[in-house]
């Protein structure tokens, strides 16, 4: 009997709160809302019964097809949904009280998926962007997107429909842009590749990992579907992983490491737990002789300490094929040897990475620390461990007049860890007794004027204890040469029951720290005092004697006194001498998180692993299978070239540019496509275009509703069929000749990745006023003068314009990085990011480094300035384009072309100085940051003229309380040339 399907309320909430487990959450799309609710296959019915019953975090969801958004569907809806019932489409409930819980980035994490399962499919064209609006949704909620492909029949079919290819075809182009592609088969994986290599001219592929699908023809056993699901996972968990493109670097053993010592015990663990966590790692050492790295057998950990474990790889010559990316340096160098390092490993290629996770003990005053703190500056990744010491080194690289570009991307605070390497920790505050507390007193190169200090306060303290204290002093360092024994002997012995230590060793000192009930430490750097770190760790109560102001991070379980203060230092030893504060300070301490070894190497290796967005991509290589029109006839050849042109409620330009384009190309071309997509346009533009709607190498389409400027360049990317994409404004006019010389060039170099050309521009608002092109397309201003045309790479050329590839008119993409440019997440807030303001530059700078550039050294189009995002203009000077900057300066441009074009736009890095700090009317100044602006323009000789002005509009600002103004202007402006 056929039962009536119920309305299923989607929710009640605009939002889902994240309930987060140990992995990943997945998000299954089960359906597509439409007039209704498809009911999902027993494919999809089945993956997610065997998923849930995993016990993982696991929801379902739906999307609906008009609002582009993912819906929650709740236990229940589920259960309405997945049951047994004869119906095939459940209706979409309307009204009060049926607000749909939408899945937002607040309710994702990084490694959390969505999971397509099939090729879902409406009426054929009706939404025929359906799996890339999947896509581009994952990347707006942050996660990972996994779609299980079934085959590649509807290419292949001789009935199948052009409507179904033409939707199967855009469906597999989106596949390009996903995570990772799960084939049913290796049949289909080879002609997913064959596909995406051949058809979309794709350089680098996601991740495609057959897996063989549970078959409904015939019975199963109990265990394919758990199998498969476990499989899956397997690849996610894979996927998700960064530091699977970093699988090897060198590490730096210096003097200090082979030594031993506090620096070589970090040292020794953080290579036991990168090795841990799946590094090789090949031990180097500095000759500063050779000026190169050299092969050194690595000293080994203590016995018995697991973190100190490291498998050792064999050494591989730096510049060699299968020689690492990356150099790390986990103990403290000089300012003199990190230079020498640096421009050593530059020279084959190498990135230097280095940790600052404390002032060398070795660094004989402030000169000695600027100079490793201006070497380290220079260095390509400085992870640096506490924010108090990230704050210093942020001072001093504002106070230097040296170049800090990119300061954003190569500098970072990774929190140190708090697990330490011995074993025990207790699970509660340890019992007080009665009338006794043990103190133990951990001292770090004491002085005869800081004995003095401490014995008068614990003196003193003993004097006003209500119990018994029992002191045991520890010296730290060995030497003792500096001490008077007799004058020490002589205060030891005023303290009842006192013991002095020198040089303990660490069994000796975990039996201490085990048995007392609280410790002081006097020592200048807390950072450096491994003993409080461990006591903290151990729940063991510590009280912290400093000389000069407490600027030291605050750990758990700690509190501080001025050893100078004789009766401070000795109440503060009496507070800790009574039980409940103790118990408080012990319960502060053992309550702190954990943070171990493992998580800390995990994140200083995801660190270098993601330093280039590059390393993330897969490369793709031809296949020797047969060629892809015989075994795809459905497939249509692409023309070499898609003109496109993007707009909105311009129809006169439109009138104006395809008058242009088509006096040039006046006969139809079959290498040729010229494709306007309309953003939903509210003037005449559908009748502008109908004259030209009979040439069969024009299209025209208009989206449905509107997706903003961004999505509307995306959306054409999309729909443009050529082996090249090259996307137009609508005021934007090609010279003659342009189009032909475009195409020649794509026919003369066929493994050119990006066409970039010159350009002139105009400014005239009204497209009426262009009667005559001939005369318009040859009276313009240069952007750059005349030249001739170039063949380069992309960081070589970056500077050979001023805009840095931020003009998407100079670019002619190769069609599978036109996909990639144009099909970013530009979600955030408009101009606040590269992506929502230049994704372009963001694209070709990041991924594309060493593609090869043609540059057309000729003005090959005329662009009109009139611009409508004057407003963020703000954004696009001081920020935005300065980042692009500093990018292709780090991935190889001429850093002396950069300044150039650097010096180039001071003139206007002023005007929008003045105009973020006196007349913000758009609210950039939230995404604006004073101090990154000094410091990409401040090494500058030409900036030096606009200090002055730039201070003194600062000044008032900060007088003012303006939001951007918050730092103090003379530690803004403490740079001195």
């Amino acid at each position: 009997m056929t039962t009536s399907p119920k309305a299923i309320p989607l929710g009640d909430s605009a939002t889902i709160l994240r309930e987060r487990g140990t992995g990943s959450t997945v998000f299954v799309l089960v359906g597509l809302i439409e007039a209704g609710i498809t009911r999902p296959s027993k494919f999809i019915v089945s993956l997610v019964e065997t998923w849930r019953a995993r016990g993982e975090p696991v929801h379902v969801v739906l999307w609906n097809t008009e609002t582009k958004r993912l819906h929650l569907l709740s236990e229940d809806q589920w259960r309405e949904v997945s049951g047994p019932t004869d119906a095939v489409c459940w209706p979409v409930p309307v009204g009060p009280g049926n607000s749909p819980v939408l899945i937002d980035p607040v309710s994702c994490g990084p490694q959390d998926w969505l999971v397509v399962p099939e090729a879902f499919h409406t009426t054929p064209g009706a939404h025929p962007l359906l799996v890339m609006d999947l896509v581009l949704e994952a990347r707006r909620l942050k996660v990972l997107s996994a779609f299980i492909f079934k085959g590649t029949e509807p290419l292949a079919s001789p009935s199948a429909g052009a409507a179904v290819v033409e939707d199967h075809v855009l469906y597999m182009q989106a596949l390009l842009l996903a995570d990772v592609v799960l084939p049913g088969s290796e049949a289909a994986a080879e002609d997913l590749h064959d596909i995406l290599v051949g058809y979309e001219r794709a350089a680098f592929v996601p991740l495609i990992r057959p897996i063989a699908l549970p078959s409904d023809s015939r019975p199963l056993r109990p265990d394919v579907w758990p199998d498969y699901v476990r499989a899956l996972r397997a690849v996610f968990t894979n996927a998700a992983d960064p530091v699977r493109r970093l699988p090897s670097i060198y590490y730096l053993i210096d003097e200090g490491t082979a030594a031993g010592g506090a620096d070589a015990a970090f040292a020794l663990s953080l290579a036991g737990a990168l090795s841990a966590r799946g590094l090789a790692l090949i031990p180097a050492r500095w000759d500063a002789d050779a000026g190169s790295l050299a092969p050194v057998v690595p000293p080994r950990g203590e016995a018995g300490r697991q973190v100190d474990v490291c498998e050792w790889a064999a050494w591989t010559a730096p510049g060699a094929a299968d020689a690492p990316g990356w150099l790390l340096a986990a103990s403290p160098l000089t300012g003199a040897e990190l230079d020498g390092i640096t421009r050593a490993v530059h020279r084959v290629g190498l990135r230097f990475a280095s940790l600052l996770t404390h002032h060398r003990s070795s660094d004989a005053g402030p000169g000695a620390c600027a100079a490793r703190f201006a070497a380290l500056a220079r260095l390509d990744k400085v992870l640096v461990g506490s924010k108090r010491q990230f704050d210093d080194f942020y001072r001093f690289l504002l106070a230097s007049p040296d170049k800090v570009p990119g300061a954003e991307d190569r500098f970072g605070i990774i929190a140190l860890p708090t697990e330490h390497d011995v074993p025990r920790r207790r699970n509660a505050p340890k019992r007080a007794a009665p009338s006794l507390a043990r103190v133990v007193v951990w001292i770090a190169k004491p002085s005869a004027d800081d004995l003095h200090a401490l014995f008068a306060a614990v003196t003193r303290a003993i004097r006003l204890s209500p119990i018994r204290l029992k002191f045991t002093f520890v010296n730290l360092s060995p030497d003792e040469s500096d001490l008077a024994p007799d004058t020490l002997h002589v205060a030891l012995a005023a303290i009842p029951g006192a013991q002095w230590e020198r040089g303990p060793s660490e069994e000796w000192l975990e039996a201490l720290r085990f048995q007392a009930d609280f410790g002081v430490y006097v020592g200048a750097a807390e950072e450096e005092a491994t003993e409080v770190g461990k006591a903290s760790w151990q729940g063991l109560p510590c009280l912290v004697l400093h000389k000069s102001s407490p600027t030291a991070f605050d750990r758990p379980g700690v509190v501080r006194a001025d050893l100078r203060d004789t009766e401070t230092a000795a109440l503060a030893m009496l507070k800790l001498a009574e039980p409940e504060w103790r118990r408080a300070l012990a319960d502060e301490a053992l309550s702190r998180p954990v943070r171990s070894w493992w998580d800390y190497a995990d994140d200083v290796a995801s660190a270098l692993a993601t330093d280039r967005l590059l390393d993330g991509l897969i490369e793709a290589h031809p296949s020797e299978r047969p060629p892809i029109p015989a075994r795809f006839p459905n497939l249509a050849p692409r023309p070499k070239l898609s003109l496109c042109i993007s707009t909105y409620n311009r129809g006169g330009w439109v009138g104006v540019n395809l008058r242009n384009i088509f006096r040039q190309i006046p006969v139809p071309r079959a290498d040729l496509e010229v494709l306007v997509v309309d953003n939903t346009s509210t003037d005449n533009t559908p009748e502008i275009v109908q004259p030209f709607l009979s040439r069969p190498d024009f299209r025209y389409i208009r989206n449905p509703k509107n997706v903003g400027l961004l999505g509307n360049l995306a959306v054409t990317a999309q729909r443009a069929r050529g082996d090249y994409i090259w996307i137009l404004g609508d005021d934007d006019l090609t010279r003659p000749g342009t189009i032909e010389r475009v195409i020649a060039i794509i026919g003369e170099q066929p493994n050119i990745d990006l066409i970039y050309m010159n350009y002139g521009y105009s400014s005239e608002k009204d497209p009426g006023n262009v009667t005559d092109l001939d005369a318009y397309l040859t009276t313009f201003n240069y952007l750059e003068p005349a030249g001739p045309d170039e063949v380069s790479t992309v960081k070589l050329m970056a500077a050979k314009s001023e805009n840095f590839y931020t003009a998407i008119y100079s670019h002619v993409y190769r069609r599978d990085h036109g996909m990639r440019a144009y099909c970013q997440d530009t979600s955030d807030r408009i101009f606040s990011t590269m992506l929502s303001c230049i994704p372009t530059s963001y694209y070709t700078l990041h991924y594309m480094p060493d593609a090869a550039v043609y540059w057309m050294g000729e003005p090959a189009l005329v662009v009109n300035s009139n611009v409508s995002w004057q407003a963020y203009g703000t954004l696009f000077d001081l920020e935005q384009l300065p980042r692009t900057w500093d990018l292709a300066e780090r991935i190889g441009c001429p850093a002396e072309e950069v300044d150039r074009r650097r010096s180039n736009r001071l003139w206007l890095v002023e005007l929008m100085w003045r105009e973020m700090f006196e007349d913000d009317r758009a609210g950039n100044a939230p995404y604006f940051s004073a101090p990154r602006v000094l410091m990409r323009l401040k090494h500058l000789e030409a900036f030096r003229k606009h200090v002055p002005v730039l201070k003194e509009i600062y000044v008032k600002a900060h007088g003012a309380g303006h939001p951007a103004a918050g730092l103090d202007p003379d530690t803004l402006f403490s740079f001195q040339w």
